[in-house]
């Protein structure tokens, strides 16, 4: 299925924890990125997060740059979104109230908290759209995981 990530985020700044910016161009270019749907009142999703930050951190560690995250919030509120990324690893998130939220939900047919779904420049989405169970069994390690996904992704492509 057909997905051009950096077009579909357009001139978007993605927002870190910290409050600053960074266009969605820069962030993510060349990288496969996860889009993790979650808000801070959902138990699953609370649950499923520190995995993911666990995740990310393992690689960012080991010198694996070429994954990123993308936070995609349905809290209520911007303060309730803030809050939440404070648990969150040092990944990046489409700003509170971006119509761009519904559009990505839409896109990637959300039907429930948490969702994990991985993309490649590509503009193919994983075979795997939802690559939580991966994250949170931890059956394999972090590398080796991305490795599959991003395979995942290029089997995709053919």
């Amino acid at each position: 299925m057909p997905f051009d990530v950096l077009g579909t985020l357009g001139d978007v700044q993605l927002v870190k924890k910290d409050g600053s910016t960074v266009p969605a161009k820069q962030a993510l270019e060349g990288k496969v990125v996860g889009f993790l749907f979650s808000a801070h009142w959902c138990p699953p999703c609370r649950k499923l997060t520190p995995a993911v930050k666990k995740f990310y951190e393992s690689l960012r560690t080991s010198g694996h740059n070429e994954f990123e995250v993308v936070f995609v919030s349905a809290d209520r509120t911007e303060p309730d979104m803030m809050e939440y990324m404070e648990i969150h690893g040092d990944w990046f998130a489409i700003p509170f109230g971006d119509p761009l939220i519904k559009n990505l939900t839409d896109r990637f047919r959300v039907m429930g908290l948490p969702c994990f779904a991985i993309v490649n420049q590509k503009n193919i989405i994983a075979a795997k759209k939802n690559a939580k169970n991966d994250v949170q069994e931890k059956k394999k390690g972090n590398r080796q995981m991305l490795s599959e996904w991003k395979k995942a992704v290029e089997d995709c492509a053919e």
